[in-house]
């Protein structure tokens, strides 16, 4: 599960930064590069943005899934398996309220079953 806040339409350099240094060749892809083999990775982000404006032709001008490919390719490319992103949209303006209710989907969504979650 990588969570992470959507920053500057992609991860935060943090993040970016085990990506280098984590998913090496030879270790993650590559030749005897199999430790990611088979695994399940899940994104889970939030934007400050409307889900509208995360659509095609909405104010970010591409999906939110088209900002993740880089991450999606990369994962794929280390044997992974790239289930489904959850994403929370608006929360700079959510309200307790909201808030709440968005923890709620987010447990249900990384509860939910295998089946489900695969694309």
């Amino acid at each position: 599960m990588f969570q992470f806040p959507f920053y500057w339409y992609s991860c935060p350099p943090l993040l970016k930064k085990w990506f280098d240094n984590v998913l090496t060749f030879g270790w993650a892809y590559g030749p005897r590069g199999d430790k990611l083999l088979g695994k399940e990775f899940m994104i889970a982000t939030t934007t400050g943005g409307t889900e509208a404006s995360y659509r095609s032709g909405g104010e970010n001008t591409y999906t939110i899934s088209e900002f993740l490919r880089p991450i999606e390719r990369t994962l794929m490319r280390c044997n992974g398996t790239f289930l489904p992103v959850f994403v929370a949209y608006s929360v700079m303006q959510a309200k307790d309220a909201d808030l709440a209710h968005i923890a709620e989907k987010y447990s249900k969504f990384i509860r939910g079953s295998r089946e489900v979650l695969i694309h």
